[in-house]
């Protein structure tokens, strides 16, 4: 179940160092340190507050290309 797998990754996340691969943002919202990595390239490391920012602008960025 996902709601348990987010459940125990908050719990230990101030214990253990952890590398978590995630598709949805929910996932990386509390991490102390997130890589973005896009098609095999580096795109931007740093805080998750700093990272989901810039990601989330680059969607709105891509959705506006896409519509015109």
């Amino acid at each position: 179940n996902e709601q348990a797998i987010h459940r125990t990754i908050l719990s230990l996340h101030k214990h253990v160092t952890m590398i978590i691969i995630a598709h949805r943002l929910s996932t990386i919202e509390n991490c102390d340190y997130v890589i973005w990595l896009d098609k095999g390239q580096l795109k931007m490391q740093g805080s998750a507050e700093d990272v989901l920012m810039a990601y989330k602008k680059a969607m709105e960025l891509e959705k506006t290309f896409e519509i015109t």
